[in-house]
């Protein structure tokens, strides 16, 4: 039995197939960017080029013309988390440029400071705000 907490819960019983379409969507997300990051060494590095190269050979996207509606194209996160739950969590096709590595961790921990700080502000404003007489 799966175990879903209060959002996913949300989502799956106020509209079952979209949650469902979007499993297989994921699945299907996770399959291309394997074969990507096995084919090319440089997408391991690049999250650009990775995501272009994916509408390009995945989503058969012509880059010469704007025909195609952009919104058909798959959502450049949903590839980037693919990328890194590959890299990080399975340590599957890991970067190879150790700048890239190096630059990640740096970019990690200071998006980690960041959000604490913005956190931190959003209580203290939240704290204020209830607190008024």
């Amino acid at each position: 039995m799966v175990r879903r907490n209060k959002q996913q819960k949300l989502l799956y019983y106020t509209r079952p197939h979209f949650y469902n379409k979007l499993l297989a969507q994921l699945d299907e997300i996770e399959e291309k960017v394997c074969w990507l990051l096995a084919k090319h060494e440089h997408f391991r590095n690049c999250d650009k080029c990775l995501i272009f190269h994916y509408w390009k050979e995945v989503d058969e996207w012509n880059r010469l013309t704007l025909r195609q509606d952009i919104h058909a194209l798959t959502s450049p996160e949903s590839i980037i988390r693919i990328r890194r739950h590959l890299q990080n969590d399975l340590d599957l096709w890991i970067p190879t440029d150790q700048e890239v590595i190096k630059a990640r961790k740096i970019k990690e921990e200071g998006i980690k400071s960041w959000l604490s700080m913005h956190k931190r502000m959003a209580f203290n404003e939240y704290d204020t705000y209830s607190h008024t007489p």
